[in-house]
């Protein structure tokens, strides 16, 4: 089912494997009907047991190859919100789709059924583009189609006639003024910045010596002599 335009898309294969995984994947209901196959019955579970919890999936695996004639189990998790097994209601009309029993002669359909025109006449008229919201679409809809029609005349409206010129000044008399004062600045600096540079470098003043420190004269060292004893004496 698509999200934004009001179209059902249905599916219909009785070995669901052959599907591609593009089409389960996207799927809204699932209708399962009964299955023996090993591949078909494996793609079934993979889809349900991704939405479903174990005993549901397991209950529903296993009833699959064993289901009766028209019972099937109808599969929503998230548009109906539903997991239930449904029986089917024969058709009141002659089934040309139903498989012949044993011995039963087949009956080929030669002429088709009556059909009320006043039916025919209510289903064209839902059919039609203006049908009011609600017979046979939804209301939003029919809102996006109002809306394009709105569009459409004032695009066509627009290409019509002719588009109106406006000029609007970039910049006033005082802007200007003012961008003119303040590029004299900048050139003002600017140039004395280079007069500034082209100057030569003055030349370093030599930083004064430090005085000598003045140091006391040495004395005479006394003689040193041996005594009787041995011991130097001064």
């Amino acid at each position: 089912m698509s999200r934004r335009l009001p179209a059902v898309r249905a599916s219909i294969a009785q070995r669901p494997a052959s599907l591609h995984t593009d089409i389960r994947s996207q799927a809204e209901v699932l209708i399962a009907l009964r299955l023996i196959g090993t591949h078909d019955v494996a793609a079934i579970d993979e889809w349900v047991r991704l939405h479903a919890t174990d005993e549901e999936a397991r209950e529903l695996k296993a009833s699959l190859p064993s289901l009766p004639v028209g019972t099937a189990w109808v599969w929503s998790p998230g548009w109906l919100e539903i997991l239930v097994k449904v029986q089917v209601c024969r058709r009141r009309t002659f089934d040309s789709s139903a498989t012949p029993k044993v011995g039963q002669q087949v009956i080929t359909p030669r002429e088709f059924a009556a059909v009320n025109p006043a039916d025919l006449a209510r289903m064209a008229a839902q059919l039609q583009p203006g049908a009011a919201p609600g017979e046979t679409q939804d209301e939003e809809a029919g809102l996006l189609r109002a809306q394009v029609r709105q569009l459409r005349a004032a695009l066509a409206g627009a290409q019509a006639g002719q588009p109106e010129r406006v000029e609007v000044p970039v910049l006033t008399g005082a802007d200007r003024s003012a961008l003119e004062n303040a590029a004299a600045t900048l050139a003002d600096v600017s140039a004395k910045i280079s007069a500034a540079l082209r100057q030569p470098a003055p030349a370093p003043v030599p930083s004064p010596c430090p005085p000598a420190a003045r140091t006391a004269p040495a004395q005479p060292k006394a003689p040193v002599t041996p005594s009787a004893e041995g011991t130097p004496r001064i």
